[in-house]
């Protein structure tokens, strides 16, 4: 943590219940999250933007008041703005990400991806419910604690009433359908689809389509389409092979299913 980013993070904290300065435990796309111990002992996670650009802050925090509270997703305990600079108090979840996860100690049992995907559907399902789309499902986007939870709302969407084309694509290439990546409206089978690619992902120790890496400006020309797509044919034919239970095996084929854009 440099000089800089040290007293910043004094000034918000002495404004959110005297926190105590603690370690930086993630950075999230534009957002640092920091691990943070209160009066009481209690542990926090202190969500900072790390731009002059704190929007994504504000609507996390206007999605977690609508949707909180629910067991699979990260508890919102306070927000506030000292000195121009925006603040989340988050819950503090006691483990690392399934990304770090399975780079740290490798694929997951096939249980704990059960488990996984039935506290991540939950909460899905839970979003969905109150017409948002989370529009960025991820492994590092998943804490696979003692309670599963769903973490990173600042690219939620709502799925009604989205204009047709977005020019502005949120999300993370590796895990979009490629209606997403084309800027349609999110739909609950695009966050469906970026679980799917988590499971996998979680019981293979492979990102499921990482090469998908060409440009963004080419995501609408027929030649992205076909490669898209001849990566994604690979990935259920990979799936269909997958040595796991048929239960496990089915749920992960339904998840990555595509309605063609």
């Amino acid at each position: 943590m440099n000089a800089t980013t040290y007293v910043n993070l004094r000034k918000i904290i002495r404004g959110s219940r005297n926190l105590k300065p603690g370690e930086r435990v993630a950075l999230q796309g534009k957002t640092q999250v920091f691990k943070v111990r209160g009066p009481k002992n209690q542990w926090f996670a202190l969500k900072v933007a790390r731009t002059s650009s704190q929007d994504h802050l504000l609507r996390e925090a206007m999605v977690l008041d609508l949707l909180l509270p629910h067991p699979n997703i990260t508890a919102l305990h306070g927000c506030g703005r000292i000195d121009g600079n925006i603040y989340l108090e988050m819950e503090y979840v006691d483990s690392a990400d399934a990304k770090r996860k399975i780079k740290i100690t490798g694929p997951f049992p096939e249980a704990e991806v059960l488990r996984i995907n039935q506290g991540i559907s939950s909460a899905l399902s839970h979003a969905h419910q109150h017409g948002l789309a989370h529009g960025d499902v991820k492994t590092e986007n998943i804490l696979p604690g003692a309670t599963v939870k769903l973490a990173d709302f600042e690219r939620a969407r709502p799925i009604a009433g989205q204009e047709k084309i977005n020019r502005r694509v949120v999300g993370t290439l590796q895990y979009m359908t490629l209606s997403h990546m084309r800027g349609y409206p999110i739909r609950p089978q695009d966050d469906h689809f970026g679980l799917g690619l988590s499971l996998y992902e979680m019981l293979t120790g492979e990102v499921a389509l990482a090469n998908v890496k060409m440009p963004w400006p080419s995501v609408h020309s027929e030649t992205w389409k076909d490669y898209w797509m001849g990566a994604y044919n690979k990935l259920r034919e990979k799936a269909t092979k997958l040595q796991c239970s048929e239960r496990l095996r089915t749920i992960l084929l339904e998840k990555i299913k595509i309605n063609h854009a």
